[in-house]
């Protein structure tokens, strides 16, 4: 869907046939995803973050359509996952993600999981994925009026990048092998918590609770 979405939103928008062929996605943000297409579609010039925000809203509306011709799985025990967590006053649940926000949400809401949600950091926020993590800390602070430590923060995701943005930011990574990149890969780069699935959710729950605890007293 996101595919179908970039490439009708590009060809509106410039007049071209956007070359997508063998475009890996994983780990990037949309600011980067749109900017390396343009330029392997023939499309060199700097892009101006006005001109991107009107690319991207043109791509939230196509990915409106979209993504309704598409099948959707909710990866096994996010949802018990994510209620399980909402039980506890003193976890504050934030989106980290490499989408534009628009785009985020819109893929959240067709399985349901976007209330979970209330802030977070995005791909129209910065190129660098790495920088989204102090945006997102920044923006907590703002919210809930506590100050939010590094080592009190887990990085939840299923991906190489993933685990590279925690490390960076000096961030606890809890990684899931349910995306398109193998547990035997993702254990090489030695994550601070790795399961297959969140199968045992109130277990990975306590053993984080636990390191942070440590960490921090």
């Amino acid at each position: 869907a996101t595919r179908s979405a970039i490439s009708k939103a590009i060809e509106k928008f410039f007049n071209i046939k956007p070359y997508l062929k063998n475009y890996n996605f994983i780990g990037k943000t949309d600011k980067t995803i749109f900017t390396e297409i343009l330029k392997r579609s023939g499309i060199n010039e700097n892009i101006d973050d006005e001109t991107l925000e009107q690319l991207f809203n043109l791509y939230s509306e196509y990915l409106k359509e979209e993504i309704h011709k598409f099948h959707y799985q909710v990866m096994p025990y996010v949802k018990e996952f994510l209620d399980e967590l909402t039980k506890y006053g003193n976890i504050f649940l934030g989106l980290l993600t490499g989408n534009y926000i628009k785009s985020a949400y819109i893929k959240l809401k067709i399985a349901s999981l976007d209330s979970y949600f209330k802030f977070g950091a995005f791909g129209n926020d910065h190129y660098n994925r790495n920088l989204l993590p102090k945006i997102a800390l920044e923006r907590a602070h703002k919210i809930f009026k506590i100050y939010f430590n590094p080592s009190q923060t887990v990085i939840v995701g299923d991906s190489l990048k993933d685990i590279e943005c925690a490390k960076t930011n000096k961030i606890i990574s809890l990684i899931v092998a349910t995306g398109y990149q193998p547990y035997s890969l993702l254990q090489k780069s030695n994550p601070d918590f790795l399961f297959k699935d969140f199968s045992n959710y109130k277990k990975i729950i306590k053993l984080v609770n636990e390191k942070i605890l440590a960490i921090n007293n």
